[in-house]
């Protein structure tokens, strides 16, 4: 053997000892560690095993349009929970549903997590799993946003996969993907690639879509992750990337892999997932509840590259607009004053101040640290509720009052949000607005419709859902409702009494 070889051989065995230190050590006393081929098979055999049982909670996703019915036929009728290709398979001449994506088993009760796009509202959905079975698939939820779907199957004990914790990743961590649903379909098996975190925090490039947002000039970041969520990995995702699963060495979920494009400035190679950190797991509790995901707000203007330092060495976003009655209009912040911190975070530049507000919940506190004309100031905001574009699938729907469903006031789009504070529709105090009414209901005969603004329940103020359903909870007569009055409405129709339901 030469000295290079020699020299290559060692530093082979050293690189596979410290992965074998990384995939063994639990917190506890580290294991031995193999020298040469010992080193090469130790870690194998770790590899084998997560594999094999990380892949058990892998499928295959399928979908396609409903059949239509001939009118003077009744509709078939497949039971939820059955195989919904039984009569398929009876019939070699008709093939399964070609896969569209994969997911991963989160729920051994039936919930599937995958990604957005997998999955579309009136389409049929079809899951198969590595042992063979197909399961008609409901969906439960689907966020536009983060990209994100549960789908839910009629089933019980599936092999549901362990979450980890994407917060803990480091750069040159080793992770595992697996994926490819149209081999899970066919053979029962995803394809397994390994390789190491290469970055974290990657921004998708603007024209990467996660959520077929119409946007014809490729410039409109509408999703979260194009502020900065998404791992990068050098394991190869291949084919169908979409909604499956990137694990750690102790084969817990630490990201659902996409297939976007590769972002600027990154090798081909590269491959992206969707990491599993506290943020994105409140939004998958959302999605597996059916309810519907929110985002916070604070209802501010800025610039791409309104950056400046400040008196206390941290560099901040300079504010250009504050839109009147939003939740920074409240707390006091203006035009011009630099925002340094939200809760504990830095916020230096505005693609880092849009993700640390989404993150937060409507109504959620957090303290702002901002400065204004060199003088360093702090203050509190209670997050509004951010609009998300795009279509949303939500089965638990809030619940209404005598027809009404109401929702925080800057829940609706940006261009209509400035349209209705230049018009006074937004109480700078506080209020709600009406997102849905029922026809035929007590609220839409009282003339109650959609996009008023809603500020008091008799003399009580209400500026949040919560504050509203609070106030009309134990109302059992007519209750008045005070409407924000603007340049759009005429007098006498500030305050409308709702009556009770027949």
């Amino acid at each position: 053997m030469t000295n290079q070889s020699a020299t290559t051989s060692s530093w082979f065995a050293t690189l596979i000892a410290g992965l074998w230190l990384a995939a063994t050590s639990t917190g506890q006393e580290a294991a031995s560690v193999p020298d040469g081929p010992a080193a090469v098979m130790a870690i194998e055999s770790v590899l084998v095993d997560v594999i094999a049982r990380a892949e058990q909670s892998v499928v295959a996703i399928s979908r396609s349009a409903p059949v239509p019915v001939p009118a003077n036929r009744a509709p078939a009728v497949i039971e939820f929970g059955r195989d919904p290709f039984e009569r398929i398979r009876n019939n070699a001449a008709q093939p399964l549903p070609h896969a569209s994506g994969a997911g991963v088993i989160i729920d051994p009760a039936g919930l599937i997590l995958t990604q957005y796009l997998v999955v579309h509202a009136g389409d049929v959905h079809t899951v198969s799993t590595v042992d063979g079975k197909t399961y008609a698939a409901e969906i439960r939820g689907a966020d536009p946003h983060s990209g994100l779907a549960v789908l839910a199957v009629k089933a019980s004990d599936l092999p549901a996969i362990a979450m980890g914790d994407a917060t803990s990743l480091r750069k040159g961590q080793m992770v595992v993907s697996l994926s490819n649903p149209h081999v899970i379909q066919s053979d029962g098996q995803p394809t397994a690639s390994w390789g190491i975190v290469s970055n974290l925090a990657r921004k998708a490039a603007p024209h990467d879509n996660f959520n077929n947002v119409n946007d014809p000039t490729g410039t409109f970041r509408s999703s979260i992750h194009h502020f900065g969520t998404l791992i990068q990995t050098d394991a190869r995702l291949g084919w169908g990337a979409s909604g499956g699963a990137l694990i750690n060495m102790r084969g817990e979920l630490i990201g659902v892999t996409s297939a976007v494009d590769t972002i600027s400035g990154h090798e081909a190679a590269a491959g992206y997932a969707i990491p599993m950190n506290a943020p994105m797991r409140r939004i998958i509790d959302d999605l597996k509840q059916g309810r519907e995901v929110e985002y916070g707000l604070l209802g501010i203007s800025f610039n791409a590259d309104a950056t400046a330092p400040t008196s206390t060495g941290d560099q901040g976003v300079i504010v250009t607009q504050v839109i009147l009655g939003s939740p920074a209009a409240r707390a006091g912040i203006q035009a011009n004053d630099v925002i340094t911190h939200v809760g504990d975070q830095p916020v230096p530049d505005p693609d880092r101040l849009q993700l640390v507000v989404r993150n937060l919940s409507p109504s959620e506190r957090a303290p702002i640290r901002f400065e204004r004309q060199g003088s360093p100031q702090q203050t509190e905001v209670i997050a509004g509720k951010y609009h998300v574009a795009g279509e949303k699938v939500i089965t638990e729907n809030p619940v209404s009052w005598r027809g009404i469903r109401v929702d925080h006031s800057t829940a609706i789009p940006a261009f209509q949000l400035q349209q209705s504070a230049q018009l006074g529709e937004i109480d700078p105090e506080g209020c709600v607005v009406v997102s849905e009414v029922a026809e035929e209901s007590p609220a839409w005969s009282a003339g109650v419709r959609p996009g008023m603004f809603i500020s008091h329940v008799g003399e009580h103020r209400v500026a949040t859902p919560d504050e509203f359903h609070k106030a009309v909870e134990s109302a059992a007569g007519p209750v008045s409702l005070r409407f924000v009055q603007s340049a759009r409405q005429t007098e006498g129709e500030a305050v409308r009494e709702i009556p009770a339901n027949p």
